[in-house]
């Protein structure tokens, strides 16, 4: 059975919207199959992503797409420039994370995209 859900998520560019990133994530993590361990990565990588578009501050909201198929489970993550986040220490460290915690990242049009394959 084929399937491809989108979920989207457009919140305001605030820390205390924080939990609402992690729990969203845990949720469509978990119902995408992964176990408690991969849940946990992608958790932690949906934060990490937050972190660096609060840090950055380029607009009032924050918007995340989820993207749920068979085989993988996808974050992207808007408002984002990818040029500043070599030169500050703190978003760097962030994407540090979210490369050992993903099978693939990348950015493309002010946004990254996070992908964890289900296995």
């Amino acid at each position: 059975m084929m399937f491809n859900d989108i979920v989207k998520l457009t919140l305001p560019l605030k820390p205390e919207y924080i939990s609402t990133i992690r729990l969203t994530t845990a949720s469509l993590a978990n119902r995408a199959g992964f176990d408690v361990e991969d849940v946990e990565d992608m958790v932690q990588c949906s934060a990490e992503a937050s972190n660096i578009a609060f840090k950055q501050d380029l607009d009032d909201f924050i918007n995340i797409e989820f993207q749920i198929s068979e085989n993988s489970f996808n974050i992207t993550i808007g408002n984002i420039n990818s040029e500043d986040i070599e030169e500050d220490f703190e978003m760097h460290m962030s994407e540090m994370i979210i490369m050992s915690l993903s099978d693939r990242h990348c950015f493309e049009d002010g946004k990254l995209i996070i992908d964890k394959k289900i296995r």
